[in-house]
């Protein structure tokens, strides 16, 4: 009995560290590529956010991109971490193509491994998972933007004689 009941506890407390951090945002895909977690979220307020995580022994990176009518741009974070060292990018808001570019996702972590380094075989495990699953992460980001930029349109359309 306790052991099932451990059990379901843990599997809950997986669930919950999972979900969306908004309770109000909508899960629109998640996938697992080498093991890099993809996931867009609808958020509740009409943005949408697509991010990667890989977490390996020692280390965890997490990248965003954010998509929301009237930024301008595309609110971009990232975290890393290697044991106790930590490094990253608070979300700040850059130009469309650039933030979408994959060479953009690489340029941030070369800087977060000179910061906090990883051996050379962790280091090679995370650029080879991030490198395949950038494909996956730049579709559901093009999906994100497209989304973004529908609405956009059809709140300046709103209320025009047909």
């Amino acid at each position: 009995m306790r052991l099932r009941l451990l059990g379901a506890i843990g599997a809950a407390l997986l669930l919950a560290a999972a979900a969306p951090r908004d309770p109000d945002s909508r899960l629109i895909a998640r996938r697992t590529i080498a093991s890099a977690q993809i996931e867009a979220i609808a958020e509740s307020d009409g943005g949408r956010l697509v991010r990667i995580r890989r977490k390996g022994i020692g280390y965890g990176f997490e990248y965003s991109l954010e998509y929301w009518r009237g930024n301008g741009g595309v609110v971009v974070g990232a975290t890393f971490r290697s044991g106790k060292c930590r490094s990253g990018d608070s979300g700040a808001i850059q130009p469309t193509g650039e933030a979408m570019a994959r060479d953009a996702l690489f340029l941030r972590l070369d800087g977060y491994l000179r910061e906090c380094p990883l051996p050379p075989a962790r280091e090679g495990e995370l650029r080879r998972s991030l490198d395949a699953a950038w494909p996956a992460f730049s579709a559901l980001a093009e999906r994100a933007l497209a989304e973004t930029r529908a609405e956009n349109a059809a709140i300046a359309d709103y209320g025009k004689e047909q």
